[in-house]
């Protein structure tokens, strides 16, 4: 009986979490719920490429590795290498008889939700507190990259990458600690073996850059948390990252064998897409938000950090207070662990975006399909955001209140802290990027 309430309390999350996790992003979707859709970037391509997959779909193929109508009518082999998550994902209200637009629209709403979900349960097992858990979405979601990438880029196969990869570490997390730590034997530890496959593979179907970056770092991640849990079965864990491999070879598998059958080096071909063009400068990595203007077609946007949440990170690095973190993983290690790591993650991000890395990317061949060394941004935000959420959990602990009263200003007071920061120099990437529906009878011509 105590094993059963006590794995109750630390597995259970409560409905209300999760609606305040919906309140917290309504800010994040407001431009989407007033009707408008993000174009610039990939935008348009989106509405083509939803638009021949649902042709594809209903003509029976359910998986069209080959799209007749695109490559201007010459066809193309699009979803043999691009990964197509987030247009299945659109594909699903569009059969259902929604216009392209909303299709789209509730795609990228989805993958901000996942995230912020994502964020929150990694958040809330590492450090202990749900509170903690809404820190790190607010970091996360409303820094400059993650809003950058829906309304400036519509990135949408990359927001939904960056939104697994957070759910495969959270999985990885309870599975690699909480299971051994409780000792609650070979079902959960199966159950959270097949979570951390199923985000894996989902992660590889969403946006195989992301993948490409994330994957090192979900490996190193379990071997460091077997490092500090030996009695934890090893091979299970591996296992399932090797069945997330398999998930999803229908699609990785023949994209790599039959590359040299279509002119993938023009990927990089053209200084536009070449890396050596898009390395940042620490200027431009730490810029202030630009005011926003309406009247601009194609305004310069920053791709940097967010001020208040470095400033959160930083507080981090305070002397941990034994009431600032209550959870397993806390209880078996120091939490000084994960932040050290955290902090190493978030380091070796920024370098690999500034040009001093430059010889680490000609080393390696594969990370020329990155492109855009400043993609390592959503990495780095996912990581800030963690070290966020403990140094204002850090700061709070030192006054916990211990009367009723006084913790319920004491919440009050934790929320509109973290609330009024991150999201707070977030305004200028939510405006003058989008735009509404351009033909108001439908897209269906699409």
């Amino acid at each position: 009986m105590t094993e059963r309430r006590f794995s109750l309390v630390h597995y259970r999350v409560p409905f209300l979490w999760f609606g305040l996790l919906a309140v917290l992003l309504l800010l994040a979707w407001q431009p989407m719920l007033r009707g408008l859709v993000p174009w610039r970037g990939d935008g348009l391509l989106h509405f083509v490429r939803l638009a021949q997959l649902e042709r594809a779909v209903q003509g029976g193929d359910l998986f069209p590795r080959w799209s007749p109508d695109l490559g201007y009518g010459f066809g193309f082999p699009l979803f043999n290498f691009y990964a197509p998550f987030g247009y299945y994902v659109s594909l699903i209200p569009r059969l259902l008889g929604l216009p392209l637009t909303v299709s789209l629209q509730m795609s990228y709403g989805l993958a901000l939700l996942v995230l912020a979900a994502g964020m929150f349960l990694w958040a809330r097992a590492v450090w202990g507190s749900g509170w903690a858990g809404v820190t790190a979405v607010l970091a996360a979601i409303y820094s400059p990259y993650m809003l950058y990438n829906t309304y400036h880029r519509a990135a949408l196969a990359e927001l939904w990458g960056l939104a697994w990869l957070v759910m495969a570490l959270w999985a990885i997390a309870e599975w690699g600690v909480r299971s051994a730590e409780w000792g609650v034997g070979q079902k959960k530890t199966i159950r959270y073996g097949l979570l951390v496959a199923l985000f894996l593979a989902l992660l590889l179907l969403s946006h195989n850059i992301t993948a490409l970056i994330g994957f090192p770092g979900l490996i190193i991640y379990a071997l460091l948390l077997q490092f500090h849990a030996p009695q934890a079965p090893r091979p299970t864990l591996f296992f399932a990252l090797l069945l997330g491999l398999a998930l999803s070879a229908f699609f990785w598998l023949p994209a790599f064998l039959e590359k040299s059958y279509v002119q993938i080096e023009n990927l990089t071909a053209t200084a536009n897409f070449a890396y050596t063009s898009h390395f940042l400068s620490w200027r431009e990595l730490f810029a202030w938000p630009q005011t926003a203007d309406p009247t601009q077609v194609n305004p310069a946007i920053p791709r940097s950090l967010s001020w208040p949440v470095i400033f959160l990170a930083l507080l981090a690095w305070l002397p941990v207070k034994k009431t600032a973190v209550n959870s397993p993983i806390s209880n078996r290690q120091s939490p000084k662990y994960h932040r050290l790591a955290l902090t190493l993650v978030t380091v070796a991000c920024l370098f690999m975006m500034l040009p001093a890395s430059q010889p680490i990317w000609d080393a390696v061949p594969l990370l020329a399909f990155v492109q855009f060394p400043w993609r390592f941004l959503g990495p780095a935000a996912i990581s800030l955001a963690m070290l966020a959420a403990l140094g204002l959990q850090n700061i709070y602990a030192t006054g916990c209140p211990l009367s009723v009263s006084h913790r319920r200003l004491w919440v009050v007071g934790y929320l509109f802290d973290a609330a009024s920061l991150c999201p707070s120099l977030a305004f200028p990437w939510l405006v003058a990027t989008v735009t509404r529906q351009p033909d108001a009878s439908g897209h269906d011509s699409l």
